[in-house]
């Protein structure tokens, strides 16, 4: 992104756009993997994860802009649910994956959020 603050502007508009339906994804699947899995949740589950990928390589090139002024987004706590989801994703157990996405959605609401500010 480098320091190309109308890259940044527009990297943050799309990623607000794309985690609003993002964060739905996340609910509907979280929920299949609590309870009744689906035939393509394990599908469903790579594509989020290909866009929480996507989403956290926007957030870090754009954290330093984002928190120019004060601290928005914390990188240790998002960094610290992704790692805890990737944990019980590679787990294999269906439940426990769901409960790590469940605990990581208030972190991609809030990045939505941050992001929409733009």
């Amino acid at each position: 992104m480098g320091d190309n603050r109308q890259d940044q502007i527009e990297a943050l508009q799309a990623l607000a756009d794309y985690t609003g339906r993002l964060n739905t994804a996340m609910e509907a699947v979280a929920k299949e993997l609590c309870s009744q899995k689906e035939e393509d949740t394990d599908e469903f589950l790579k594509q989020i994860i290909e866009g929480i990928n996507w989403s956290i390589q926007v957030v870090n090139g754009t954290l330093e802009f984002i928190n120019e002024d004060e601290t928005k987004l914390d990188k240790e706590e998002i960094n610290d649910r992704v790692l805890a989801f990737s944990r019980a994703y590679q787990s294999g157990n269906d439940k426990v994956c769901g409960f790590a996405l469940i605990n990581l959605i208030p972190i991609f609401k809030k990045i939505h959020e941050v992001a929409s500010q733009y």
